[in-house]
C-alpha cells in the first residue's frame, strides 16, 4: 500500500517536472531569435595584367639621295621592288654642305609597343619652329615628305609633311584587335603582331633649285620629335566605332 503511494507521488513529481521544462523552454523560444542560413566558399577572380604603350626612337642616319647624282656603292634607304625608291651614300650631316636642288633622306628608327586588347594609338612626328643665324632657311626654300615603313614594309606612302607642328603618321594596334567584327577602326591601323614593331619613318627633304637661304638641314629637324598616344572615345580619330 505504501509502495504504491510511493509511486504514484514519484510519477506526478516526474510530470510536473516535465510540464515545468517544457514551459521554460517555451519562455526561452518566446525571447530568442534564429539566424539565417549561409554559406560560403572562396574562388579565384584571376589575375589583372595591364596591357603596355612605349615607343624608342634612334637618332637619324642621313642619306644623299639626289635624283641627278650617281654613286659607285648606293645604299637602298627605301625598296619599291623591284627597283629602290630612294638610294644613295650615306653622309654625315653636320659635314655636308647643301646646295639648291639637293634631295636628303632621313631615316628614323622606332620601336613601337603595343600590347592591349582594345588598345589603338597614333604615332605622330613634331617638328619644331627652324631657328638659326640669318639668313635663315625658309620653309620656301625645301620641300618635306614623309612615309612609314614597318618591318621594311611601306605602310604609310609617301605623303607631304607639315614644315611645322605636328603631322599623324597612322595607327597602330594589336594585330589581334584587327579581326573585330561588331566594331571597326576609324581609320586604318597597322597590326602589331608579338606587341612590337619596328617602324621606320623616312623624311625626304628636297631643297629648291633657286633657294637663297641658309641652308642647314641638320639644323631643321635637329630636334623632332616623336609621340605615341593612345587614342580612344567618341570622336576619336583612329577610335574604335561601331562596323553597323
Amino acid at each position: 500500500m505504501n509502495e504504491s503511494h510511493d509511486q504514484m507521488q514519484t510519477q506526478r513529481r516526474k510530470r510536473k517536472g516535465i510540464v515545468a521544462g517544457v514551459a521554460a523552454a517555451a519562455i526561452l523560444l518566446a525571447g530568442s531569435t534564429f539566424a539565417l542560413w549561409s554559406a560560403q566558399e572562396q574562388v579565384a577572380g584571376g589575375t589583372i595584367t595591364a596591357g603596355q604603350l612605349g615607343l624608342t626612337a634612334d637618332p637619324a642616319s642621313w642619306y644623299d639621295v639626289s635624283p641627278d647624282r650617281e654613286f659607285d656603292s648606293p645604299v637602298i634607304v627605301v625598296d619599291d621592288d623591284p627597283d629602290p625608291l630612294y638610294a644613295g651614300e650615306a653622309i654625315s650631316i653636320g659635314d655636308f654642305l647643301v646646295s639648291p636642288g639637293d634631295q636628303l633622306a632621313a631615316t628614323f628608327d622606332t620601336t613601337v609597343t603595343i600590347q592591349g586588347d582594345n588598345l589603338v594609338a597614333e604615332l605622330s612626328f613634331e617638328i619644331p619652329d627652324p631657328v638659326g643665324p640669318p639668313p635663315s632657311t625658309t620653309w620656301d626654300d625645301l620641300t618635306l615628305e614623309y612615309m612609314v615603313l614597318v618591318d621594311g614594309v611601306v605602310v604609310v606612302p609617301l605623303d607631304d609633311l607639315a614644315p611645322t607642328g605636328s603631322t599623324s603618321l597612322g595607327y597602330f594596334t594589336d594585330a589581334a584587335n584587327v579581326a573585330h567584327t561588331a566594331s571597326t577602326l576609324a581609320k586604318p591601323a597597322t597590326g602589331v603582331t608579338g606587341g612590337v614593331a619596328n617602324a621606320t619613318v623616312v623624311v625626304i627633304a628636297t631643297f629648291d633649285v633657286d633657294s637663297v637661304g641658309y641652308m642647314n638641314a641638320e639644323q631643321l629637324l635637329e630636334n623632332v620629335i616623336f609621340k605615341l598616344e593612345q587614342v580612344r572615345g567618341d570622336g576619336e580619330a583612329g577610335a574604335w566605332v561601331s562596323a553597323t
